[in-house]
């Protein structure tokens, strides 16, 4: 006959909201149990008593390990706090500059591109720095909506990320010939870009040289 018991596990971030989606797996030579934690955070499991090591993932990222204690009749219910860390990013152009007034937007790795955890805009120095639980994300630069760059980061400690933006800031030259290849002088050009269907101006309109 064995003695049962039952363990109540809850993962939360540093203010108190609840984490799902969390790995939770119980040992005590070996894998006894593994859940996945629900919307409210937690999970439960139905142990024989004894002693256990309770082992909790995110992206299968180590966030933490607790040891307990399983007694007959007694029905602990542990609290796992993801901390936070800080996230100090730099963006950088097309020459290797650093680009101030660039927004950088931070997703949660599974929750798409929608919806931001935090955004931010560069200072003179191309930095930008966000406050971050535990976990993986993707970092989106973005210049008048336009997506300049983008990278992915494992966030297990304060961390420093780098975004390089290739397609920004780049030397652009236009020549302008008549049908038998000789420059026209005095021509205007426009350049646009195209943003959600329609065109706006991306640069102030310059006429051409001599050359």
């Amino acid at each position: 006959v064995r003695a049962l018991s039952s363990l109540g596990v809850r993962v939360e971030n540093a203010t108190g909201q609840p984490m799902a989606r969390v790995s939770v797996g119980v040992y005590n030579t070996t894998l006894v149990s593994s859940k996945t934690t629900l919307l409210n955070g937690s999970v439960n499991f139905s142990l024989d008593v004894g002693n256990y090591t309770v082992k909790s993932l995110i992206y299968g990222l180590p966030l933490n390990t607790t040891f307990v204690n399983i007694t007959q009749a007694f029905r602990p219910n542990i609290t796992i706090v993801c901390p936070t860390y800080t996230l100090f990013v730099r963006v950088f152009d097309s020459e290797n500059i650093p680009s101030g007034s660039v927004a950088v937007s931070v997703y949660e790795w599974m929750s798409g591109v929608t919806q931001p955890v935090q955004s931010g805009v560069t200072d003179a120095g191309g930095n930008v720095t966000f406050s971050l639980t535990f976990g993986r994300y993707r970092l989106r630069a973005y210049k008048d909506s336009a997506l300049l760059g983008e990278t992915a980061i494992d966030l297990i400690d304060n961390t420093n990320s780098t975004i390089i933006c290739d397609i920004y800031n780049v030397d652009f030259a236009v020549l302008v010939t008549d049908y038998f290849g000789q420059p026209v002088p005095n021509t205007i050009v426009k350049l646009e870009r195209k943003v959600d269907g329609n065109y706006v101006e991306a640069h102030s309109s310059i006429a051409t040289g001599t050359d």
